[in-house]
Formats: C-alpha cells, structure tokens, sequence
C-alpha cells in the first residue's frame, strides 16, 4: 500500500529494462510499424505501469506518457499515483508550483467522461492556465496532447495523457488513426494500476451516493446534515449508509467507515 503521500515515478530517456525502443521495429522505407496486437500484448506482459508507458513513448512516437489516478472519488488532488516519462525536474516543479489547482487537463480528465485534445481546452483557459502550458513546453511537454479519462466499478477516477510536440493537424490524424487501441490500452494499464496499489480489484462495489453518505459520515456529519448536504431525504441517506454496512459486511457504519477507508473508497 503507497503512503498518504504524492506516489510518481518519473523518467527519461535512457530508463526501463527491457523496452522497444523507436527504431527497433522499422521496415523498410523507415516509418515505425506496430503491431497493435502485438503492442497490447507487451503492454499486458510489462511488469509495472512504469514499464508500459515508457514502452508506448518508445513504440509509438509519442512525447510523452502519463498515468495519473486519484485515490479518493472524483477528486484528482488527493494522493494521487502517477507514472508517467515527464522529467522529474517537470514533477518537482509542477508541485512545487501548485499546479495542480490550475492545471485544465487535469480538471477536465477528472471531470469528463470521454477523450479530449488539449487544443480543445484552448477558449476555456483562463490566463494563469495558458501560463502553464506556455511553462509546461519549456519542459519539453506539448503542446500537442490527447487524454483519455477513465473510472472503475469502485468509482476510482484517473486519466491515460499522451503528448507530443507535433503540428495540431498531423497530431490529430495520428490520433484519429490510433484512438482505439489507446482506449483500451488506458483500460488495461487502468487494472495494472490498481493491482499495483491496491493488491487486486476484488471486493464489494459501493453506489457513488453509499460513498458519498459514507464520505460525509467519515467527516462526523450526521444522517440529517448529509441529507441536507445532499438534498435528499434523511431517511435515504440511513438507507444508503445501511446498504454500504452490508456490501463490506460491517455491523455498524464505524466498522463501515473504517473498512471503506482501509480499502480507499473513501478518505478523510
């Protein structure tokens, strides 16, 4: 289990065992070929997320690759995982600067539901955020970029981001071409994840208003007060608290409580 702190693993070019670097498989006219079939495969087969981003950046001409899940539901800036090729002078300076309360690719993975071109976000950047990216190139990432937000049946959120330094037009027919097989390749390095962290995937699934209920319970709110919070019916929130204590089989909700935050459902 990682430690209630920011958990990345950052790299360059020279890092990883065993990986397919860019020119290992060209034909002969000199264009990268890859084999979709069997790029998922060796995705599958890496030992660590680490391994498979740094073998997407090498084998499909990408920039940049990054994992990022939150810990807690739907809210990016807590403990988040990270495993991604930007430098690690990049991640310093992206906490250091607190960037994480403006970055908008984040935002919008944690917010959005389907996959995104950074150069979307571009009317909705407010000043400070066209900043960030002006700052982010300085470090080599961008301005080409695509994101791919994900969840799981616990309500976990993350985000699958590759980037490039490519022209817009050539970066979105690359990604035309490619959006498939990176869905479901941000999907199986989504499960890679969480049996890194969390050992497996097993285990009761909580609806997201149980997890909310829960949440505001953790915070030492009463049934009454989540009601209102939730603007639902104090009697609705006893029943989604009783419902959570049965699914992770608890006989009161501080059993529930602390079993749903031993398993990271929920943080406080």
């Amino acid at each position: 289990m990682p430690p209630a702190t920011w958990c990345f693993q950052a790299g360059d070019r020279d890092s990883g065992d065993g990986v397919l670097r860019l020119g290992d498989r060209l034909s002969s006219s000199g264009q990268n070929k890859v084999n979709s079939a069997e790029l998922v495969l060796r995705v599958i087969d890496s030992p660590k997320v680490y391994n498979a981003v740094l073998l997407l950046r090498d084998t499909c001409g990408y920039d940049h690759v990054t994992y990022h899940m939150a810990f807690r539901t739907n809210t990016p800036s807590d403990l988040p995982y990270i495993q991604s090729t930007y430098s690690m002078d990049w991640m310093i300076h992206y906490m250091q600067n607190q960037f994480i309360n403006i970055d908008p690719v984040l935002a919008n993975g944690f917010s959005r539901s389907k996959p995104f071109f950074w150069s979307d976000l571009d009317e909705d950047n407010t000043k400070a955020q066209k900043s960030f990216f002006e700052d982010a190139a300085k470090y080599g990432i961008g301005p080409s970029g695509y994101t791919i937000p994900l969840s799981d049946r616990h309500q976990r959120r993350a985000n699958f981001t590759v980037t490039s330094t490519m022209d817009e037009a050539d970066w979105r027919a690359k990604i035309t071409g490619e959006a498939e097989l990176l869905e479901q390749i941000a999907g199986i390095l989504h499960r890679k994840a969480l049996e890194e962290v969390y050992g497996d995937d097993s285990g009761p699934v909580l609806a997201p208003r149980e997890l909310e209920c829960l949440n505001w319970t953790a915070q030492g709110k009463d049934s009454a007060t989540v009601a209102i919070i939730l603007g639902i019916s104090e009697h609705t929130v006893r029943d989604y608290l009783k419902a959570a204590r049965h699914k992770l089989g608890c006989s009161n909700i501080s059993q529930a409580v602390h079993e749903a935050t031993k398993r990271r459902l929920i943080n406080y």
